[in-house]
């Protein structure tokens, strides 16, 4: 199956912000067909984000990668997501930031 959207979260110390980030994903609203969506969490702090992001279903997949350096920079984050991506689109949301519902 083809996933219509990758979206790629950057993330650097980010432990009390991700939550937030990822849960806008999933309140999204939408007008018609609900796309196929998958979240990669781009990691470069090297901590365990798996461990503390909450699942919240609504089928959508949550892969995780990382730049194998600490602070490398949110583009080489972003880089690093886009090799993981199979989304037919790309976004971008920061890990401090989250999406409005619409």
């Amino acid at each position: 199956m083809i996933t219509d959207l990758s979206i790629i979260i950057p993330v650097y110390k980010a432990k009390k912000t991700i939550n937030k980030a990822v849960g806008s994903i999933f309140r999204q609203k939408y007008k018609n067909k609900r796309p196929r969506i998958e979240i990669i969490i781009a990691v470069d702090d090297q901590y365990r984000y798996e461990n503390i992001i909450k699942n919240q279903t609504n089928n959508l997949k949550i892969k995780f990668t990382s730049t194998k350096k600490i602070g490398s920079g949110p583009g080489n984050a972003r880089n690093k997501g886009i090799l993981k991506s199979n989304g037919k689109y790309i976004g971008f949301l920061d890990a401090d930031d989250t999406y409005s519902e619409n």
